[in-house]
């Protein structure tokens, strides 16, 4: 059946709910994320008008397993809401219960000790089943929450060195961010324990205010709310030791995190070490390999002067071996009565001068047509 709002408000002002159990209804609904995660709200009031009455009414948050494949956290986070109203003239109830859990409805469903629970003490019997029931979960979610975080742990207390190489037990970022998560799931169940401690604690002082109405005098050795009573110290311990546990989870997750973090820094540290140790050996193989050419360098402008010095003497020797082999041959002939010392070494002289100042100036020219070839190359290339 679907009830708008102001059904809903009409049905809490025909029943005289109170108005606050309104502002606890209006948070349930379809959520496709986590809303309103820290609201949690309960009351409790005793009269006299009517009999020994009183009127109850919280919502309490609680874990427990979805079932589903997916996601891959088998743990997820539901509230209940309750609502009871007993009215001690009639000796009557008005139950409401929103989004009770299965195993609970189940048990309504196939139990009816629990629409005759009647007196103002036996009905509180009901709100300490409603909250033992969604209170059983927290050991095993804490156990579960202990054992992600204890592997974390393990590889990061385990970590003896940092390694250059990558492995599955080496510490990394993802590891720190599985930590943010487990830190949250703890934080949001030591919130939802503390606002269960305190409506257990309210059950108490309405199990106290219900007694005083009842009976003018203490409770005896048949006193019914004995029992009541030891159930809800028992239940406000295990509470409890479930908060330390909590608290306990959030510090460890911190110095695992603080760990994990000088462990990255260590790591980080040792990859630049390594990156400038490296960088040193290149610059050490550059300045070695400069000063090879620098080496080189000079060779060749030895090189170079020497086979400069070997043109020059080229150039001089070439034109005089070919006037020397032609004056040798058979194609020169002069009168033995004109040849002389002078005259043949002038001759001899002024032909060697002619051809070495052919041949420089050949080869300038030729040297100059190839610079102005290359110069029009590269001016018309794009």
């Amino acid at each position: 059946m679907k009830l708008s709002v102001d059904m809903f408000r009409l049905l809490c002002h025909s029943f005289q709910l109170h108005p606050a159990f309104i502002e606890i209804a209006v948070s349930f609904g379809f959520k496709i994320e986590d809303q309103d995660e820290y609201f949690t709200s309960c009351f409790h009031k005793c009269s006299k008008d009517r009999g020994p009455s009183h009127e109850i009414f919280y919502n309490i948050r609680y874990v427990e397993r979805h079932g589903r494949s997916k996601p891959v956290d088998p743990w997820s986070f539901r509230q209940y809401a309750v609502y009871h109203q007993y009215n001690g003239q009639i000796d009557a109830s008005v139950w409401i219960l929103i989004q009770p859990r299965s195993a609970f409805r189940q048990w309504l469903a196939a139990s009816e000790a629990w629409r005759g629970a009647g007196g103002a003490i036996a009905s509180l019997y009901l709100h300490l089943r409603f909250l033992k029931s969604s209170s059983s979960s927290w050991r095993w979610f804490m156990n579960h929450l202990s054992d992600e975080l204890e592997q974390t742990r393990i590889k990061v207390v385990c970590q003896n060195v940092p390694r250059l190489s990558h492995g599955s037990d080496e510490v990394e970022f993802s590891q720190a961010q599985s930590l943010e998560l487990i830190q949250a799931k703890a934080r949001r169940a030591c919130s939802a324990i503390a606002s269960t401690i305190a409506v257990v604690a309210i059950l108490g002082h309405q199990l106290d205010e219900a007694i005083r109405l009842e009976c003018d005098q203490g409770p005896g050795p048949e006193d019914p709310s004995s029992d009541l009573k030891a159930e809800i110290k028992q239940l406000m311990l295990q509470l409890e030791a479930h908060a330390r546990k909590a608290r306990e989870l959030i510090e460890t997750v911190k110095n695992v995190n603080m760990l994990i973090q000088r462990t990255l820094d260590l790591c980080n540290y040792s990859t630049v070490h390594s990156n400038n140790t490296a960088l040193r050996q290149i610059s050490a193989s550059a300045a070695a390999e400069n000063r090879a050419m620098l080496q080189l360098s000079d060779a060749n402008r030895k090189d170079a002067r020497i086979m400069k010095v070997a043109s020059i003497i080229a150039l001089a020797y070439l034109p005089a071996s070919l006037v020397a082999s032609i004056f040798s041959t058979e194609l020169v002939h002069l009168d033995p009565l004109m040849l002389d010392i002078g005259k043949g070494i002038g001759i001899f002289v002024a032909l060697v001068l002619s051809l070495t100042a052919g041949t420089i100036a050949t080869a300038f020219l030729w040297i100059r047509k190839d610079a102005m070839s290359a110069q029009n190359k590269i001016s018309t290339s794009p």
